[in-house]
């Protein structure tokens, strides 16, 4: 029987997402072999085993069920990529079934990137509020947010200016010459918060992968 609450090494995992299109979520996407791979400590793609199924019919919800044999790595990442066409915009998702570094818990919301701590974005985009594709990390952490300051440093890139929106999340936008500034590789990147007292607290390191809008 899959885990629906903590991903476990070597134990089946079920985890729940919608896809977007240019910030509008898609419901009931086709979905075909290819679409979606999985990768275990970031090594080659292999086709999911078992396609997501969408449940309730209609809702965009999908249910993406990885087996045992899936799981059974330190960080495990699904890939969602319309092979035969443009339905809907890439999404990567990732797990880390060993336990969390420092305390620490964050999920990427996803138009591009949903995550635990590793980001997708595509150079040129523009990742803001108002086209629904800001990227919000969920995190869970002993220091105050209310008041603070979040930088998110991307190494040899420089620093972009985050918001805290709760006690329990923090956002980044993006303007399309800001992503386009990241270069097309894996980066690394952190989540920074400097409290209202001026102590600074790592939030959460991650990767930062950078796509070219169009391979050549």
């Amino acid at each position: 029987m899959a885990n629906y609450a903590v991903p476990i090494k070597s134990e089946a995992f079920r985890l729940s997402l919608v896809l977007f299109k240019d910030g509008i979520a898609v419901t009931t996407p086709t979905l075909a072999a290819g679409d979606v791979k999985v990768s275990k400590d970031y090594g080659a793609l292999a086709s999911i085993a078992t396609l997501p199924s969408e449940s309730p019919p209609g809702s965009g919800l999908l249910q993406v069920d990885l087996s045992a044999d899936e799981m059974n790595a330190d960080a495990v990442t699904v890939i969602f990529h319309d092979a035969a066409g443009d339905e809907w915009d890439d999404c990567v998702v990732s797990l880390y079934p060993s336990a969390t570094a420092l305390g620490v818990t964050a999920v990427v919301v996803c138009p591009v990137a949903e995550d635990g701590v590793t980001v997708t974005t595509v150079q040129g985009d523009d990742y803001d509020v108002d086209n629904g594709r800001q990227i919000t990390w969920t995190v869970s952490t002993p220091a105050t947010l209310a008041g603070g300051a979040i930088t998110v440093v991307i190494d040899g890139v420089g620093e972009f200016a985050g918001a805290v929106l709760s006690e329990t999340q923090v956002q980044l936008e993006l303007t399309a010459a800001e992503s386009l500034s990241i270069p097309d590789k894996r980066n690394h990147y952190s989540v920074v918060l400097t409290d209202v007292g001026g102590k600074v607290t790592t939030l959460v390191r991650g990767t930062w992968w950078s796509l070219k809008k169009h391979d050549d």
